[in-house]
């Protein structure tokens, strides 16, 4: 999964197959689409086709306990279809998901920056099972980059600051 800055928008793309032979099915739960990328019980990123899910629950894994020390923050855009990490605690997926089936989510978090969301820029990874049934889950937190209309600003103004102080010489 990778959570970018695109325009105002940050946009969060996942897609993958899961191992769930050495999980432990939780059963159900209602969740709210949102990302939370520090809370007690762990970090989670919950995407959806709308704003509360009925998914299933799967216990086992470990990693990262935070991927940022960010707020709660809603989905502002419909996502495609759920596909849920909660660090330290398990996934939360689809009921109708069979293990080894493909996944794929995209969420958009309207008028948001990676920094307004809370999220630490890196490469978290999740680990759970042994042997064959070891499987694993990585979420890639890009830094925002200036746009290009960003970049020549800033050139500008450093121009700018450089002419300023040739001409006091």
């Amino acid at each position: 999964m990778t959570i970018q800055q695109q325009g105002t928008d940050v946009v969060e793309n996942g897609s993958g197959t899961l191992n769930l032979t050495a999980l432990s099915d939780g059963g159900t739960s209602i969740i709210r689409s949102l990302v939370y990328p520090s809370l007690p019980l762990g970090s989670g990123i919950v995407g959806g086709p709308t704003d509360s899910l009925t998914l299933e629950a799967w216990s086992g894994i470990s990693g990262p306990a935070s991927f940022g020390a960010g707020p709660l923050a809603p989905r502002l855009r419909a996502a495609a279809t759920p596909l849920v990490l909660i660090a330290n605690l398990g996934f939360y997926l689809p009921t109708t998901y069979v293990s080894g089936e493909a996944l794929s989510n995209t969420s958009t978090y309207s008028d948001k920056t990676i920094a307004g969301l809370g999220l630490t820029p890196g490469t978290y990874t999740w680990t759970w099972g042994t042997g064959p049934t070891a499987d694993s889950f990585q979420l890639q937190v890009e830094a925002a980059t200036p746009e290009p209309a960003t970049f020549g600003l800033l050139t500008f103004a450093a121009a700018g600051m450089l002419l300023a102080g040739y001409r006091r010489r």
